[in-house]
């Protein structure tokens, strides 16, 4: 850049000026406009109107159980007086991500920017961390998203609303007769472009405690708030993927200890518009049985895994209706590590294969088919300007 700089700089006769307007001109041609990044949030390699020239994606959702750097923690956190165990942690999780093989992560339980960017940084120059802060006030926590930038980038920052809703929402099931009100303390939300489609990701960390009934009550209305949200990008024929730790079960494909919702969590989730019917499929609901759990809790506290009744699936990955045709496999990574060795969930992924049919054009679907056929066109130009002819 710098030779370029003093090549330009000769050629205009040594006006600093004109360079500095050139060089200017030449940045927002590249279309690679970095945006401003906020004091309470960090977005790395971020570029505007980034569309990714991609046909496969692999998804996930790993809630890293307290990824803290351990200075000056509160006594409730895991790592509170640690940094040594807290820094042991963090490249636990380094290595368990580079098992996954994935494109784009949502996080759960980050602390902030900086041990995010420790995260990126120990996982290599590729990977990029997104993560707006939220307000969690009792824990610190945050959620964040990072990815594999040589794969895909964001093409819009990551944010968050602030909106609140009542509780208990009418039709509560939760059996909560109290009052008051709550927004959604960690999520963030931000939108990929892959070719023509637009697909915003929703990463959220709901209050805790399934069954408790006002935490249940706060769940739905929490619910409502990203309800709301994903309908505003739905509206604008965004393909949806909602994804984290709802702290709540699936109401459909029961989990591997028939765990059942006391809430409505997943039926407001899975219809956006909220209009009877579902726009949105829980993919684990596409795994056997036996491997739908994403999480353990010793609910004995006797410190060992007694199998199925201590485990569950409360970390989802919900995609819109539009792109669940295109999901090819789902894994929970639960080989990785023995139960709470690491983390006490274990990560959650899906693939995507976007992938046109090579038999046929769908008129539905020609976003997905319209940058190959210019290829081809553009090809079969420069075959019969080069030889005056073509042949069939």
């Amino acid at each position: 850049m710098m030779m370029i700089g003093r090549s330009l700089l000769l050629l205009l006769g040594g006006d600093g000026g004109a360079l500095m307007v050139v060089l200017v001109a030449l940045l927002m041609c590249s279309r690679m406009v970095i945006l401003p990044t906020h004091a309470d949030s960090c977005q790395d390699g971020l570029t505007q109107d980034y569309f990714n020239n991609i046909t496969t994606l692999r998804v996930g959702t790993f809630n890293t159980e307290w990824l803290f750097d351990g200075v000056n923690e509160r006594e409730s956190n895991r790592w509170f007086n640690d940094s040594v165990g807290a820094t042991e942690h963090l490249m636990n999780i380094t290595r368990v991500i580079g098992e996954l093989n994935v494109d784009v992560l949502a996080l759960i339980e980050v602390e902030d920017c900086t041990i995010l960017g420790r995260l990126t940084d120990a996982l290599g120059p590729e990977w990029g961390g997104y993560l707006r802060q939220g307000k969690d006030t009792a824990t610190g926590q945050d959620v964040a998203l990072i990815t594999n930038s040589t794969v895909i980038t964001p093409a819009t920052a990551a944010e968050r609303v602030d909106n609140r809703i009542d509780y208990p929402i009418p039709g509560s099931v939760c059996g909560y007769s109290g009052s008051a009100d709550t927004t959604v303390s960690k999520h963030l939300y931000t939108t990929f472009r892959i070719a023509d489609r637009n697909i915003t990701v929703i990463v959220v960390h709901f209050i805790a405690f399934p069954t408790v009934s006002t935490r249940c009550a706060q769940r739905e209305a929490q619910a409502t708030v990203i309800r709301d949200l994903a309908n505003s990008f739905r509206q604008q024929n965004h393909s949806l993927i909602i994804m984290g730790d709802f702290n709540d079960f699936e109401n459909e494909a029961l989990d591997i200890a028939d765990n059942e919702p006391t809430s409505m969590v997943m039926n407001i989730l899975k219809d956006i518009n909220n209009d009877g019917n579902e726009d949105m499929i829980n993919v684990i609901s596409l795994l056997p049985k036996e491997d739908r759990y994403t999480s353990y809790y010793d609910a004995n506290s006797n410190g060992r895994d007694d199998g199925d009744q201590e485990r569950s699936a409360i970390d989802h990955i919900l995609v819109s209706l539009d792109i669940y045709q295109y999901v090819v496999d789902v894994k929970v990574f639960q080989e990785l590590y023995k139960a709470a060795v690491i983390s006490d969930h274990w990560p959650v992924v899906v693939d995507f294969d976007f992938t046109p049919p090579l038999c046929c054009f769908n008129p539905s679907s020609a976003a997905v088919h319209t940058p190959s056929l210019l290829l081809i066109v553009a090809f079969a130009s420069i075959v019969v300007f080069f030889t005056g002819s073509y042949h069939l």
